[in-house]
């Protein structure tokens, strides 16, 4: 391997496959569940109440989800992983507006 594909590869992100390691995070995973499905029993068992009780359940329960989520590891993980992303797909050179829009004339004018 010469020099220059050294340095590409140095400078290339690294990725490493993590899982969820300690039994805290495990339990928190399993609570942000139990939420997500007590958010969505809460909006079945209120219909009877009305639309903004049942939303309201709803809600709620996703909310909490949301919060438990991001005490967990796997969500603290969440928001780097976010901006590498965004970074990232703002590195790529996108074509005009124009030429995709004639693409997709020309290939749904050869399936029609």
């Amino acid at each position: 391997m010469n020099e220059g594909s050294t340095k590409v590869f140095s400078r290339m992100a690294t990725s490493e496959v993590q899982t969820v390691s300690t039994a805290g995070d495990k339990m928190r995973l399993a609570l942000v569940a139990a939420l997500v499905i007590a958010g969505l029993a809460a909006y079945y068992m209120l219909s009877a109440q009305g639309v903004w009780v049942q939303w309201g359940g709803l809600l709620v329960g996703l909310v909490a989800a949301v919060v438990v989520f991001f005490t967990a590891e796997t969500g603290r993980q969440l928001v780097p992983f976010g901006r590498d992303a965004v970074r990232e797909t703002k590195k790529v050179v996108w074509p005009e507006r124009k030429k995709p829009c004639k693409s997709l004339c020309t290939y749904s004018l050869l399936w029609w």
